[in-house]
């Protein structure tokens, strides 16, 4: 990954942004060089390596039920936004 990091950022807008040319060769530079070293894509992949954990602590939190804790949930109105493992797993607030 080291050295090819405008690569991979490029292949993510490519292939996931609605509007790829929205994102300009300027911001692309920048997200590269804010991760041109080690300890940053160390940091910058260690965030997706905490998702397993970061399952079981909610999953531990729904065997409790619903909280009261309010939720806004936004989503891209475009191709690719509609998200059904995200959308089926939506809940209803409790009743107050």
């Amino acid at each position: 990954m080291q050295g090819r990091q405008r690569d991979y950022f490029d292949f993510f807008f490519d292939a996931f942004a609605r509007t790829p040319g929205a994102i300009t060769d300027e911001a692309r530079a920048a997200y590269a060089r804010a991760y041109a070293s080690d300890t940053a894509l160390s940091a910058g992949f260690s965030w997706y390596r905490t998702f397993p954990l970061d399952e079981a602590a909610n999953q531990a939190a729904a065997a409790k039920g619903p909280t009261g804790t309010p939720l806004l949930y936004l989503q891209a109105d475009g191709p690719g936004g509609d998200n059904p493992a995200v959308l089926d797993d939506r809940r209803q607030p409790p009743d107050s």
